[in-house]
């Protein structure tokens, strides 16, 4: 019996089996046994998603969405802004392949309308599944011009739930969205140097029927991914575990993981990650943020440093560093040692920002 990817994809969607079926590869095709990747449900809205989701920050090729596709991770989340505008274009690509109703899409926004329509006009589309509200200040969540902005939207047909992000003040940010009860699904940055304060808030999420779902897993490089991943989704708070890809050997790295994750999981080496979190990873708190009496973009150039040493995306952290006023570049930073005594990581973070001026400059 012969399946195309549409046929495979559907059958994903329903739970899946091993299926043989002609995959492409650098240079080669082979035949190759896929299966598709495990599910869970964001409980509250009822909608099941991979374990896995493609991430789109670096993308500028459309075929890795199209092998996410064949192994049954049908989750994309993107942003107008992701690898200088070219990300979106590829998703609208690849779904020019693919039926609608097999893919769930997410995008990040500030929920602007005009905004919000033009996405989707580039996607080719009427309607995203989740609108992600971003945000690094723990005051905006619980706006009601957020509520309403997305009322407005889901009213127009564009937007049929709404989610929460952030990179900066994680805790906090997360908190104040689930004190509203307005956001079906939280995506925090987290990893091991920030997991002791953003468990306890995905668990009682959980309890809610809120989805938790990953970005940023990685930062740090401490440890194998897997390792890092099957301790994650271990933790039954976590839904799915976005991650960013370029080519299709990304996408076949994440979906062999997830067939096999449990494997991955050992509590021993979680602690040992935790440990070795301490003074090297950034927790994303944003307390050096508020503390900086120079009002240095702090949590910014860590992040920007992070995307070009660890990532690779150097271009897009030089970039994003140059865009900054020198007022709130590392060059401003005085040494007085405010943010230090406030990092709840323990970082020495003068010397991490004299280091990410020199990678970033």
């Amino acid at each position: 019996m012969s399946w195309s990817r549409r046929d495979f994809v559907r059958g994903a969607a329903l739970g899946g089996a091993a299926l043989a079926m002609s995959a492409k590869t650098i240079g080669a095709k082979a035949q190759t046994e896929m299966q598709a990747v495990p599910r869970r449900k964001f409980e509250r809205i009822d909608l099941e998603v991979p374990v896995m989701t493609v991430g789109t920050v670096p993308l500028t090729d459309f075929a890795p969405i199209l092998r996410a596709m064949e192994w049954g991770i049908n989750f994309v989340h993107t942003c107008s802004g992701y690898a200088d505008g070219k990300a979106i274009e590829m998703v609208a690509k690849a779904m020019r392949e693919i039926d609608r109703e097999d893919i769930v899409l997410g995008i990040k926004t500030r929920l602007e309308y005009d905004s919000v329509m033009r996405d989707l006009d580039v996607l080719g589309t009427d309607h995203v599944e989740i609108a992600f509200y971003h945000s690094t200040e723990p005051a905006e969540p619980g706006q009601e011009q957020v509520y309403e902005d997305f009322l407005r939207l889901k009213e127009a047909g564009a937007v049929k739930f709404l989610g929460l992000t952030s990179h900066g003040a994680v805790p906090e940010v997360m908190e104040a969205g689930l004190q509203t009860g307005w956001y079906d699904v939280l995506m925090p940055a987290y990893n091991p140097g920030n997991a002791a304060e953003v468990d306890p808030i995905l668990e009682r999420a959980a309890e809610q029927g809120v989805g938790g779902m990953v970005m940023k897993s990685l930062r740090g490089g401490g440890g194998e991914a897997e390792q890092v991943w099957g301790n994650m989704l271990a933790k039954k708070h976590w839904t799915t575990i976005c991650w960013s890809v370029r080519t299709d050997g990304d996408v076949d790295k994440m979906a062999q993981f997830a067939n096999d994750w449990e494997r991955w999981v050992d509590a021993e080496t979680e602690v040992a990650l935790a440990l070795a979190a301490e003074g090297r990873v950034c927790a994303s708190c944003g307390s050096c943020d508020r503390l900086c009496p120079q009002r240095v973009a702090v949590s910014d150039i860590l992040r920007y440093e992070m995307y070009a040493a660890e990532y690779g995306w150097v271009r897009r952290g030089k970039k994003l560093y140059a865009s900054l006023p020198p007022s709130r570049s590392a060059l401003a930073c005085t040494d007085c040692g405010a943010c230090v005594a406030g990092c709840h990581a323990h970082l020495n973070i003068p010397a991490r920002l004299r280091v990410a001026h020199r990678v970033l400059s």
